[in-house]
């Protein structure tokens, strides 16, 4: 479980390139308003990226604590130098880390039926389930704070990518990231949210993580992604509004998402 979070902390900055843009679209118009179903969706990895995935998997677990060494000495955005405790020979790992950028958005083959409530400027998230993560989220659509379980996390940064290489295309983003580990990575707290706006398809995506660990062992672990159109969401509004005695409560149903 430990592992998991240190890969966690290694490609928590990696989903898509960011910049300090000014900001790039107004909040309010990429929120849906009332009832809105989302899909769900995952980044994929090729065949023999998965393949060259679980073998490097093996030798951390076996290697488990030369590895946090190397992690705690690599350069921010860089990978890890090559070493046979990796588990690969030198030519798999280049294969590998050429592969691992062959990502790409794909659908989960689920739904997620999620309440957007706002309350003046304040937006909050219900998707049925009471102890999830996103219904903690407390975000200032005009100003741009966001809060959540971990508290306040601060204010946006702002980005946009063009290169087709990317997992999810061409976007515009804005992100809110909190990060708190100590040197041994015994204790490490992650709360990061990103809301993308997809230029070829004009759909919203959102990527929320919500991760703890104290003293190596795991007290949560939470990541969901999920997508929706902002036409679609209008018309499942629309069609609420034609329901007598729905409510916000009664609509909604329990969340698919990812716990581990």
């Amino acid at each position: 479980m430990r592992l998991a979070f240190i890969l966690l902390l290694l490609v928590a900055r990696s989903f898509a390139g960011e910049t300090n843009s000014p900001s790039l679209f107004k909040l309010a118009d990429v929120l849906p308003s009332g009832r809105c179903e989302t899909e769900i969706m995952a980044i994929r990895f090729s065949d023999r990226a998965n393949e060259l995935m679980l073998k490097l998997q093996a030798a951390m677990t076996t290697n488990r604590d030369w590895f946090f060494e190397q992690v705690k000495k690599a350069k921010p955005g860089e990978p890890l130098e090559y070493d046979p405790k990796l588990g690969l020979t030198k030519d798999e790992y280049a294969e590998f880390l050429l592969e691992s950028q062959n990502r790409h958005l794909a659908s989960a083959g689920a739904r997620m039926s999620c309440v957007f409530h706002t309350d003046g400027d304040i937006l909050t998230l219900d998707n049925g389930d009471t102890n999830s993560p996103l219904g903690k989220i407390r975000l200032n659509t005009k100003t741009g704070e966001l809060f959540a379980s971990a508290g306040k996390i601060g204010m946006p940064t702002w980005g946009s990518g063009d290169d087709p290489k990317m997992p999810i295309g061409a976007y515009e983003s804005c992100s809110w990231m909190y990060e708190k580990t100590d040197s041994n990575l015994y204790n490490v707290r992650i709360v990061k949210l990103d809301i993308y706006r997809l230029k070829p398809s004009g759909k919203i995506l959102w990527r929320f993580d919500d991760s703890e660990m104290i003293d190596k062992k795991s007290k949560q672990q939470f990541e969901v992604l999920f997508q929706y159109s902002l036409n679609d969401s209008k018309a499942d509004a629309a069609s609420d509004a034609t329901k007598p005695g729905l409510s916000d409560t009664n609509k909604t149903t329990s969340a698919t998402g990812s716990n581990r």
